[in-house]
């Protein structure tokens, strides 16, 4: 999926090249959620959970971007418990399109948007026949890649105005999996801007942290002064260093419990970074509002 032919900028070409790479979560059904057997397990799906799909990003846009991702929520469904789905604090930046589909695909309702970064959590409640496409930017792209300035929308989301022929090109897809190959195309035509110095530092030390390093030892090994380095990474990713760490390890152990049934606590928090189980779990309670145990019941019962 990833030859040649993948790597130039062909608008029509890429798009089906990158399609290929994910299941189609809107035809004929109306929700993923609706034929969780449809989804085929694939080296490029990452996670999944109720009408929510995670999936691996192509191998030449792994520098900028993070994940492709997708929601489908059914036209039938029923209310979701509570004030709807907890969505999780998130580090990244993802350009979305919004939409409803009918049964063969087509969109109406057309919507694109920029999510910013979420340093706290916060409550997602779609309509029913609603459909999500996007593509989560490493933060620290964001403002050379997209215009955007993530220290401004932080747990906000901003209407994207400024490309029309991205936002008519959506449009006219036909599946989930056709917009994020759709999606993928525009960053590698956006990835060829000038990229600024601060960009640059701020990559080396988040690229460091998303590996685990170590916060106090980020400016030592990127050759700059704490202060430099501090600007940076709040300029760029709109957070602090450290703020970001403890929202991956949260979102590491979080991935790694919704597959098990009755999680390993103390092996699931040192693999995904903390000291030990108590770090973890005053972590999780207070990024997200509940004990690990709570958060993993509430969201397995999403799993319908």
């Amino acid at each position: 999926m990833e030859g040649a032919h993948c790597n130039g900028f062909s608008p029509c070409a890429t798009a089906r090249c990158d399609a290929g790479r994910y299941p189609d979560v809107t035809t004929p059904w109306r929700s993923c959620a609706d034929n969780p057997g449809a989804v085929k397990p694939d080296d490029s799906l990452r996670h999944a959970l109720g009408g929510y799909r995670e999936y691996s990003v192509p191998a030449d846009l792994r520098q900028i971007a993070e994940v492709a991702w997708c929601y489908s929520r059914g036209e039938g469904e029923g209310p979701i418990p509570g004030r709807g789905h907890r969505v999780l604090p998130e580090a990244g930046v993802s350009i979305c399109f919004w939409s409803r589909r009918d049964s063969r695909g087509a969109v109406s309702d057309p919507q694109l948007t920029i999510i910013g970064p979420a340093p706290a959590i916060h409550f997602f409640n779609p309509p029913p026949g609603m459909h999500l496409e996007a593509v989560r930017l490493k933060a620290e792209w964001s403002r050379d890649l997209l215009r955007f300035d993530p220290l401004e929308y932080l747990n906000e989301t901003r209407e994207e105005r400024t490309m029309p022929r991205l936002r008519e090109m959506l449009a006219r897809s036909r599946s989930s999996a056709e917009a994020l190959g759709i999606l993928l195309n525009e960053l590698r035509r956006l990835r060829a801007v000038r990229v600024e110095r601060v960009t640059t530092i701020s990559h080396g030390a988040m690229e460091r942290l998303r590996s685990g390093g170590a916060v106090s030892a980020l400016w030592r090994d990127l050759q700059v002064s704490e202060r430099q380095l501090r600007r940076a990474v709040i300029a760029t990713t709109g957070l602090s260093a450290k703020h970001s760490q403890r929202i991956m390890r949260l979102n590491r152990v979080v991935a790694a419990a919704d597959g098990q049934a009755q999680p390993d606590w103390p092996a699931l928090a040192l693999d995904a970074g903390f000291y030990d189980q108590s770090h973890m779990i005053d972590d999780v309670r207070e990024l997200t509002g509940l004990t690990p145990a709570a958060l993993h019941a509430e969201r397995r019962m999403q799993l319908g």
